[in-house]
């Protein structure tokens, strides 16, 4: 069964080896919520189960959330983070899973949300403005009972 602490190793794996490392070094990258006082370029991720399907055989699908914040100031841009984000992790028709790869089970798809997947806003954080890259993936996978 995948666990969403499998989900987000296999995301901090997949943000180090892409080029999202270089504006938002994976050391900078949170489960949950970021560290007391943390500079940007941060980032929080968030993982929850959204529900399980039972299928013929030992097989079941399970849906996932991911929630990826990222925090930055004017270097690097909004732009960048959000563009690099959607590169790492959405699916393509060569690869659905967008390179996820998990110790139980197996990606089967990585798609934006639907309606919210991307947002960039600007929040206060300590007394400066920082943008806040917001984008939401819902992760399909494909495991044994």
């Amino acid at each position: 069964m995948v666990t969403t602490d499998d989900l987000c190793a296999a995301i901090r794996t997949k943000w180090a080896a892409s080029g999202l490392n270089a504006l938002v070094p994976a050391g900078g990258v949170y489960v949950g919520r970021a560290a007391e006082n943390t500079a940007p370029p941060y980032a929080v991720l968030t993982v929850k189960l959204a529900g399980t399907e039972p299928t013929s055989g030992l097989l079941f699908l399970q849906t996932f959330e991911a929630s990826v914040d990222c925090y930055t100031q004017s270097t690097p841009s909004a732009g960048s983070v959000q563009a690099a984000t959607i590169l790492a992790f959405l699916g393509t028709p060569a690869a659905p899973a967008a390179g996820l790869s998990l110790a139980s089970g197996r990606a089967v798809h990585s798609l934006l949300t639907a309606g919210d997947g991307t947002a960039v806003t600007q929040v206060r954080i300590d007394g400066a403005d920082v943008h806040k890259v917001s984008t939401r993936f819902t992760i399909l996978t494909q495991t044994s009972r």
